[in-house]
């Protein structure tokens, strides 16, 4: 997000530089890829008025619990203010999917005395095009700079999430009980199954006593505990 904060994409190149501790190929090109996305990001969307920036929120929600996050801008667009969340993907996606994280940012950002009219979030495709071999970086760097800069609908999206003040609520009231349900399990010592990746990879080779199927632990050597 450097180079898109300070309008310079070789901020973006800037910034890995100081994060990479040796120059290697890979990283000469990790930074041609973010800086003809930050070039394309650029020459779409353009340098918005921002009002802020990487803000910081940390807003109390009751029970002595606190809503953190940091949201990436806060623009003006004629006389509205809006949330904007950028999002860097491996696809063009439903921006809905974010739409929980952003109405909790909504609620942070309105507590913290901006009057928000609006939500929306920005995506930035990460590259279809990889280095060739034997392909040279100034090569690559031409090939993948026509990608960003010549096909903004396959990289770049934009789109308003509309919502109501009744599913700010809905959702807040959501996150609490889900920090109030942890809250339990935490004194209890006893912790809900995640089911969501049981099946995934071929299945999780554990399935069979989390099904309580019989004869289950036989089917599992007993590490022995060291002396």
């Amino acid at each position: 997000h450097k180079g898109i904060e300070y309008g310079d994409p070789i901020k973006a190149v800037e910034y890995l530089d100081s994060i990479e501790n040796e120059a290697s190929e890979q990283n000469e090109t990790l930074k041609v890829i973010a800086e003809a996305m930050v070039t394309g990001y650029l020459k779409l969307f353009g340098f918005r008025d921002i009002k802020k920036r990487e803000m910081i929120v940390d807003v109390p929600i009751g029970d002595g619990d606190y809503l953190y996050g940091i949201v990436d801008e806060i623009e003006q667009q004629d006389d509205l203010l809006f949330i904007c969340d950028i999002k860097t993907t491996s696809s063009i996606t439903d921006p809905d999917k974010y739409k929980d994280q952003l109405l909790k940012y909504y609620y942070a950002a309105k507590k913290s005395g901006y009057d928000i009219d609006g939500i929306k979030v920005r995506m930035i495709k990460k590259p279809s095009i990889r280095q060739k071999q034997n392909e040279t970086i100034d090569a690559f760097r031409e090939r993948i700079f026509n990608e960003y800069l010549n096909l903004p609908e396959k990289y770049y999206k934009e789109e308003e999430i509309p919502f109501s003040d009744v599913e700010v609520t809905d959702t807040l009231v959501d996150f609490k009980g889900g920090i109030q349900f942890l809250k339990m399990a935490k004194n209890a010592g006893i912790y809900p199954k995640n089911l969501s990746h049981c099946n995934n990879f071929g299945g999780c080779e554990f399935l069979p006593l989390c099904r309580g199927e019989i004869d289950a632990i036989f089917l599992y050597d007993k590490e022995r505990e060291e002396d």
